[in-house]
């Protein structure tokens, strides 16, 4: 009986192992359930990053045409510097909004004061001017039609952010059009 207890033992150890072939199922089968891990979670964190991006080029736009908005609204008369820049002045104050296509920053700068960026990551922005009829005015070569018959301001232009996410991530901003309540204009 202690002879057939022992060869009872020994075919059980030589068969409790795993063959090679069951062992390469394993393996594949766990580098299989590997790959579909990683993967999940590197598209979960490049979703992150771009909702990161969005969420930044919120909290920007919001800033810029709240800023310009209020300036625009309360402004008493438009100097245009050039189709990037004007200046809005204000209870005898000068405020400077200044888009720069190399830093892809659009700036605001009170008279007397530093400026202050107000979105980055900016990779178009046009200042688009408008008479009292809401028509379109094109900016030439002299400023001074602009300047007399600017009326209402909107920003259009697109965000853009280069991540580790791999493509860009892009955003359009539009503003309202805004108009300059205190500011005298010829009658057409």
């Amino acid at each position: 009986m202690c002879n057939t207890a022992i060869n009872t033992a020994k075919k059980r150890a030589s068969t409790s192992g795993m063959t090679l072939a069951e062992l390469l199922v394993a393996v594949s089968l766990s580098m299989i359930l590997s790959a579909v891990v990683i993967t999940f979670y590197l598209s979960f964190a490049r979703a992150t990053l771009v909702a990161s991006d969005y969420s930044d080029f919120d909290i920007e736009t919001g800033k810029l045409i709240q800023n310009f908005s209020r300036d625009v609204r309360e402004a008493e008369s438009i100097t245009w510097s050039n189709s990037n820049s004007f200046k809005l002045l204000k209870k005898g104050v000068n405020y400077t909004y200044t888009y720069d296509p190399d830093s892809q920053e659009v700036t605001r700068q009170e008279t007397g004061s530093r400026r202050v960026v107000l979105a980055s990551n900016v990779s178009e922005l046009d200042f688009l001017a408008y008479d009292i009829t809401g028509s379109p005015i094109i900016q030439g070569i002299s400023l001074t039609p602009l300047n007399e018959n600017t009326k209402m301001l909107q920003i259009v232009g697109e965000f853009s952010k280069h991540t580790n996410a791999g493509t860009p991530t892009t955003a359009k901003i539009a503003s309202a059009r805004y108009i300059l309540r205190n500011k005298d204009t010829p009658t057409p």
